[in-house]
């Protein structure tokens, strides 16, 4: 599969949490750069539902972008002011060259 990099027009950060418990023995979660790439984003869809009572959005996206080894599923997108936690992802074909990341919008 040929890679159009003229796609991947937008920059995003790939960033990975850090933490421990504050001084009341709540969980205290930091988020860290780890590498910004350009990638492409496609929008795989997004629902609305019902939770206990409450109405709830969710919008899931896919990034294709280069191949990083700096990637795991504790990672989340940092795309402008949106965040995204990553639901899983694909190294296309195995090859270190292209990385597809399915990514569900934080709200």
């Amino acid at each position: 599969m040929a890679i159009n990099a003229g796609k991947m027009n937008i920059s995003i950060t790939l960033q990975s949490s850090s933490g421990g418990v504050d001084t009341y023995g709540q969980p205290n979660r930091t988020w860290n750069d780890v590498v910004t790439v350009w990638a492409e984003k496609n929008n795989r869809g997004s629902r609305k539902f019902y939770q206990a009572q409450k109405l709830y959005a969710e919008t899931t996206d896919v990034f294709t972008t280069w191949y990083t080894a700096k990637i795991d599923t504790l990672n989340r997108i940092k795309f402008g002011n949106r965040y995204y936690n990553i639901l899983g992802y694909d190294n296309t074909d195995e090859r270190n060259l292209e990385l597809v990341l399915i990514a569900k919008e934080e709200v």
